[in-house]
């Protein structure tokens, strides 16, 4: 039947829409329906609203009854790594400390940082290396990424999607491992060439500091 009513979450991230058939529908943000529809009113729908904290949807019939429905039940599910991973086709994917930021790559140069406390919102797009990135890790304050490539180059960003400093060229060969020490002050890094080398990093890019592990 037609929508009689509208009304977004405010996370933007739910849609519901009520109906001339009396039942109320939440849909996520690819247009997928969340469970079932919800049916309670003898009316059609004539207005929809959410709560502050998206856990509870109230609406209006034309039956004259206001009614409150506890629709936690109908979240948006935020993929598991292994699921996204396997979905998408990706060979490196790494989650930032705090849980916020996701890092990912399909084996290509381009790497994608997506905001998981926003997943409708399109994911930030890095280029910088020219051949596929191999290796991926978040400093320990979740601000800045690493990559490294089958370039042999080693890049350093922040979550925004800027490229900090120049690329480094530290290896004759790809690199395989990044990964930032305890304290987010020295990348280490590993390659096909058998050599590891530690590379002092700061939030404004890299120092010119290389110690051959």
């Amino acid at each position: 039947d037609a929508v009689s009513a509208l009304a977004y979450s405010a996370a933007g991230d739910r849609l519901a829409s009520g109906s001339k058939d009396r039942t109320i529908r939440i849909t996520g943000p690819m247009g997928e329906y969340l469970g079932d529809p919800i049916r309670g009113h003898e009316g059609a729908i004539l207005a929809l609203a959410w709560a502050q904290d998206g856990e509870v949807l109230y609406s209006a019939g034309a039956d004259g009854t206001v009614r409150r429905w506890d629709v936690r039940q109908f979240q948006v599910r935020e993929p598991e790594l292994a699921e996204f991973a396997l979905a998408l086709g990706l060979q490196q994917n790494v989650t930032s400390p705090d849980g916020r930021w996701q890092a990912v790559t399909d084996g290509s140069p381009v790497v994608r940082i997506l905001n998981r406390r926003t997943p409708q919102a399109p994911p930030r797009e890095l280029y910088g290396h020219w051949l596929p990135v191999q290796a991926l890790a978040f400093s320990p304050d979740s601000q800045r990424l690493v990559t490294g490539g089958a370039d042999h180059a080693v890049m350093l960003w922040n979550v925004e999607g800027d490229l900090i400093s120049p690329p480094i060229l530290i290896h004759l060969a790809p690199v395989t491992k990044v990964e930032f020490t305890p304290e987010g002050k020295t990348v280490v890094t590993q390659s096909e060439d058998g050599t590891s080398r530690e590379i002092a990093a700061t939030a404004e890019g890299w120092l010119e500091q290389l110690k051959e592990r």
